[in-house]
């Protein structure tokens, strides 16, 4: 038979995603409460129960906001991934804001787990002009907002010059890993089994 690799992601973001489109009333912050108080205890709980690892990124407001739920799927064996301080997407920020919100959220990683973030996925799944660069200076193995593949891992390129009117220059090949992301499960035309990318939860 087969073996099928699945990579089960969550994107932890809580009320952080609602705040960072202004939607601060109490019904859309009430949506992000759901998250830590309701779904993750059922998902961490389900997860236990068949013993299956996953990857959870949290933005560092999450973190900040939910110290005590955050350490819980930690504690469950997880691993805890970089997902922005604020959901802000880093293209609408400037290279000083992304940089710093890398290096804020970071921090709290490291308190939570005793070191930096190996791996990061960009809010709304978008990157800046600056985002490979930032990864890479500080210390990042892998990036997962990316879908230049279905479900096989590649590198990340740096420095594109991408223009409507002219072809495409690529850049250079980096040592950054990409977990390419997919909304889509894939079944295979002989077995009809699931085969899924590194999808979010």
């Amino acid at each position: 038979m087969a073996r099928h690799i699945v990579c089960i992601t969550f994107d932890y973001d809580a009320m952080s995603g609602f705040i960072a489109r202004g939607m601060t009333s109490p019904t859309p912050v009430s949506r992000g409460e759901f998250g830590p108080n309701v779904a993750a205890p059922r998902i961490l709980a389900l997860l236990e129960k068949h013993r299956i690892a996953t990857s959870w990124y949290i933005p560092g407001h999450t973190l900040e906001t939910y110290p005590a739920h955050c350490k819980h799927v930690f504690d469950a064996g997880h691993e805890i991934g970089h997902h922005g301080w604020t959901h802000v997407p880093p293209a609408l920020l400037t290279r000083e804001q992304e940089e710093e919100g890398l290096v804020r959220a970071n921090e709290q990683i490291r308190k939570l787990t005793g070191s930096c973030a190996r791996g990061y996925r960009s809010p709304s799944w978008d990157l800046s002009p600056h985002s490979v660069e930032l990864l890479l200076k500080h210390g990042f193995v892998y990036e997962s907002s990316m879908m230049g593949d279905d479900y096989v891992p590649y590198r990340v390129r740096q420095g594109d010059v991408i223009e409507l009117e002219k072809p495409a220059v690529f850049g250079k090949v980096t040592r950054l890993i990409e977990m390419p992301i997919s909304w889509t499960t894939i079944r295979t035309s002989n077995s009809c089994a699931p085969r899924t990318g590194c999808c979010r939860g």
